[in-house]
């Protein structure tokens, strides 16, 4: 069992917490049992096909075809897990190569006239600090500066896109949220919710928000009595 590991684009580092004494990753069929109720993604990262088999058949098993969104980043993968669920009714995300043409057909302003043919739709979201991590790691050339600064422009540009999606039904999520100012920023898009690292990080800032916006209503009621 490794006792640190990366996370995506090795900008964290996570440690083994001391205290865990069973060290066993759960089987999905654990997750699914202790977790009833809850929505899972479940992404298969190039998998064989007997493995996408497993899981569709436990997402049945559990009756989960409507809390559950499974596929591939890959777009052939992708489209092999959409049929693959279609006639159960089994959701699935948007593959990387598609979720490129959904943002095109935005900028061209035809995404209105596109049926969007999967039930949630992933979006990368970088915050400030780490663009400027990755343009150091590529050596901070001014075409990689140029590249993260026209991410944040036209990140920001997709804000109507978010909700037109949110609209018609689509789960809308970003992924690579993992620290406070990545979540506040996040907030500000019309979005379903967040992919993160780091969730017990993300749980309390969550539960944090909450608690204040309760605080604020109680005030604003005391104040109008």
């Amino acid at each position: 069992c490794k006792e640190e590991v990366k996370s995506h684009f090795g900008f964290e580092t996570y440690s083994l917490k001391p205290d865990i004494d069973n060290r066993r990753i759960p089987l999905l069929r654990d997750v699914f049992r202790e977790n009833p109720n809850i929505a899972i993604n479940i992404d298969l990262k190039g998998g064989s096909d007997e493995l996408m088999h497993e899981v569709y058949k436990l997402i049945i098993e559990f009756q989960r075809e409507e809390i559950t969104y499974f596929g591939d980043m890959n777009e052939t993968r992708n489209m092999r897990a959409q049929r693959m669920g279609a006639d159960a009714g089994v959701r699935t995300f948007a593959s990387i190569k598609y979720t490129i043409l959904i943002c095109l057909a935005y900028f061209c302003c035809i995404l209105q006239f596109i049926p969007f043919r999967h039930y949630s739709f992933w979006f990368p979201f970088f915050g400030r600090e780490k663009l400027n991590a990755i343009t150091q790691m590529f050596g901070n050339r001014c075409k990689h500066r140029c590249l993260a600064r026209t991410y944040r422009v036209l990140t920001f540009l997709m804000k109507p896109m978010f909700w037109h999606l949110k609209r018609r039904g689509v789960l809308v999520m970003f992924w690579n949220v993992n620290d406070e100012a990545e979540y506040e920023r996040a907030l500000t898009y019309s979005i379903s919710g967040i992919l993160t690292d780091t969730p017990e990080l993300i749980r309390e800032l969550s539960d944090r928000r909450m608690s204040n916006n309760s605080l604020i209503e109680r005030e604003l009621i005391s104040n109008n009595r």
